[in-house]
């Protein structure tokens, strides 16, 4: 099961999502949900390879973490 901390705003859009330490290797398909609404991703410590289709995403996030 992927654990993943998220904060809401009052029209229950994720505008955080937190990712840290959920062995990944690809981008949750939650970040593409959220997309419109999401401020904060965090995606570090993970074992994400290729990030094509969250370059749209980033741009409009506030702040985004993917140390590895």
């Amino acid at each position: 099961m992927l654990m993943c901390m998220r904060r809401q705003n009052k029209d229950d859009d994720a505008i955080s999502l937190d990712y840290r330490h959920s062995n990944l290797s690809d981008v949750p398909s939650d970040v593409f949900t959220h997309e419109r609404t999401l401020e904060e991703l965090h995606l570090d410590s993970n074992h994400i390879r290729d990030l094509p289709r969250v370059c749209k995403v980033l741009f409009a996030t506030y702040y985004f973490s993917i140390i590895y």
